[in-house]
């Protein structure tokens, strides 16, 4: 009788949708971002080149704080792990403070030993955004209004 009611209710759907499963459940992917204070977790990229400007700049670095979703640009005439150290020393981490964590793409200027020792020295740990998935980063979603191809960098 056993193996009869366990055909019976194996083969009926409506107990199959209903039925709470005895396996544990398969686990979260990568780990639950617990942020409570601005500029804990910063992300940073850069955007460009774009037409050389006036001032002759040509790119734009992006700090976005994940917490209040702060926005932070430098428009830069080319992307340099100086200039990046620079922006990051002078304009956020002495204004706002230094952050837990950074998450930044795969760009071989980040990966630069510059500036992977300036965060080091700061004891920040660096989280990579995945490969062709550029959505992870918020500093991809950010909207960047450009008035003009030569005044792109007044604002």
């Amino acid at each position: 009788m056993f193996l009869s009611i366990r055909k019976y209710v194996s083969n009926c759907q409506v107990c199959g949708a209903h039925k709470a499963l005895n396996v544990a459940r398969v686990g979260l992917m990568g780990h639950y971002k617990n942020i409570s204070i601005s500029f804990q977790i910063i992300s940073i990229d850069f955007t460009g080149p774009f037409s050389r400007s006036k001032k002759r700049n040509t790119q734009l670095l992006v700090v976005t704080d994940w917490f209040t979703k702060y926005v932070l640009v430098k428009p830069l005439p080319n992307a340099t792990a100086a200039s990046i150290i620079k922006f990051l020393e002078q304009n956020v981490f002495l204004i706002f403070g230094v952050p837990r964590t950074i998450l930044r793409d795969n760009a071989q200027i980040l990966k630069n030993t510059q500036f992977t020792s300036l965060i080091a020295s700061y004891k920040v740990s660096l989280w990579y955004s995945a490969r062709h998935l550029s959505q992870v980063n918020p500093t991809e979603r950010t909207d960047i209004i450009k008035n003009d191809h030569r005044l792109w960098d007044t604002f």
